[in-house]
Parts: structure tokens; sequence; C-alpha cells
């Protein structure tokens, strides 16, 4: 104690990235990899067609909830000050492998669901790292799911990694750049993202921890982006947004394509359609 009666705080900080993802992982008590990899994707949405409450326009209910609850979310500070994405370049446009060919409905391992990919690149200045977005069109649904990962990650959880650069808003607002991108090509398509399951692997005992998949911190960020003025007012005039807390899903619904379906026709369609595609996920595939 000090001589003023103060006690002395003698905590560290955390200095380095995997210091800080230890105790977030230790803190939130994220399970083991092993016992919560697989997410069953098609049971949730049987479970979501069930409860109708949760198949419902969250756009607006959601922002006012924002305003009622000031300690909603600590993971993300947005500023109401417009912030430019960056210079973003189409750098291929792909098939998956083997598209071409003639596959057995036997050949599970080789089909793949999507029809093509869409990659985009760029420079993210206050990081100095170069970033990959990935846009997956799914023709059947007329859909664009949307990734995005750093250059320099290759393993196959890339998409779930931490950078902790501190220049998420940026990013953001360049993948939300390339959104309206394509919807200029593509002006009936729907899109959608998936908040990718942060991991922290002990490199003392070997063990991976698991941030559990509903409402996860990626989709908590992007559920807060999307809500503020600047993509709010421009998502509006073409989109119905829906966000789905139990698979960390956001779907945007192309209004111009809601002429001859309803929305909870639409929707149910998509989530159908991906359960089908993907009845389960496992964190070393996404």
């Amino acid at each position: 104690m000090t001589a003023n009666g103060i006690q002395p705080n003698n905590k560290r900080p955390y200095i380095t990235a995997y210091q800080r993802a230890k105790a977030k992982a230790k803190r939130h008590s994220w399970p083991s990899a092993r016992a919560s990899g697989i997410v069953p994707v098609r049971h949730l949405v049987k479970s979501l067609h069930k409860k109708q409450e949760d198949m419902h326009l969250l756009q607006n209910e959601y922002a006012n909830k924002i305003k009622k609850k000031k300690n909603l979310d600590h993971t993300i500070e947005i500023t109401p000050k417009f912030q430019k994405g960056y210079q973003f370049r189409q750098t291929a446009k792909r098939r998956p492998p083997g598209r071409h060919l003639e596959l057995s409905r036997k050949d599970t391992k080789s089909q793949t669901e999507y029809n093509v990919v869409y990659t985009f690149k760029f420079f993210a200045t206050r990081s100095q790292s170069t970033y990959t977005v990935q846009a997956f069109y799914y023709e059947e649904v007329d859909t664009f799911m949307m990734k995005f990962f750093n250059s320099s990650h290759k393993s196959k959880n890339k998409y779930g990694v931490r950078t902790g650069t501190g220049d998420v808003i940026a990013i953001l607002r360049t993948n939300f750049d390339i959104l309206l991108h394509l919807n200029k090509q593509f002006p009936h398509a729907n899109f959608g993202f998936i908040g990718e399951r942060s991991f922290f692997k002990d490199k003392s005992s070997g063990n991976t921890l698991l941030e559990p998949m509903e409402n996860n911190q990626r989709f908590r960020i992007y559920r807060l982006f999307l809500q503020q003025s600047q993509q709010k007012s421009r998502l509006i005039k073409s989109f119905e947004c829906y966000f789905f807390n139990a698979l960390s899903t956001s779907l945007l619904l192309n209004k111009a394509a809601l002429d001859t379906t309803t929305s909870k026709g639409a929707l149910s369609h998509i989530l159908d359609f991906m359960a089908s595609a993907y009845p389960e996920l496992n964190y070393s595939d996404l």
C-alpha cells in the first residue's frame, strides 16, 4: 500500500496477442475444440423454422435494443464518423475444381455446392497487411457468401485467426464496398456473412479452445457495423437484413428478387439449401 493509502495495481497488461487471446478464452470459458468443433447446421435450421420469432426482420428492433442497452457489446467501438475503406481489386474468378466434370451423386467428396468464387485483394495501410476477400456464389439460391482473411494466414482456419490490428472498421468498410460492387454486377443477388469462431491453441498443453458458434464475437461486430447509419442507409434501399444468432449468420435479401416470393419463403429456401449443402460445420473447415 502506498503512502496515500491507495493499493497499487500490480496486474501486468496483456502485451502480446497470444496473452490477450489466452485471457479471453479463459474469461469466457471457451470449450475444447474437440468437444465443440462440429456445428449441427441442419438441426439448427430446423429449430429456426420451428421458432417463427427467429425468422422476422431484426433491423429496426436491434437498433432500438442498442440504445436501451449501453453495455451490449464491448468488443468494438464504432464511431459516427464516416471512415472510408481501402482500394481493392479483383484478382480471380474461379470455378471449383472438377466443376466441369460429370460427377456422380455418390461422389460427395469431389462435389462442391458453390458455382464460382470471386477473389478480391486490398492493402490495409494501418496494419501494413494484405487482405483477401472471397465471395462464394451459389447459383441455386442466387446468393453470395462473403469471407475475408489476412493473406499471410494459410491454414484451414485462416478465417478465424485474430489479427488485433485495430483496423477493423476500415477493413469492414472495404468488404462493404466490395459487396456494393458485386451488387452492381448482380442486381438481384442476395448476400450473407457467417461470423467465424475464434480459437486459441495453448502452447504448453497443445489443447485448442474454441469460441461457441452462437452469437459469437465476429457476428456481433458485423451486426453492429451493418446497423450504423452509413451502411444502413445504403442497405435498406436494396436489401432486407436478417440476423440469426444461433448460426451467427447475417443474410441480406435483395428486394428486387422478392417480387415472386415472400421474404419468409426466400429465407427458408436459402437456409434449407445451406443446411443441405453443409449439414455440419467443423472448425477446421471454416
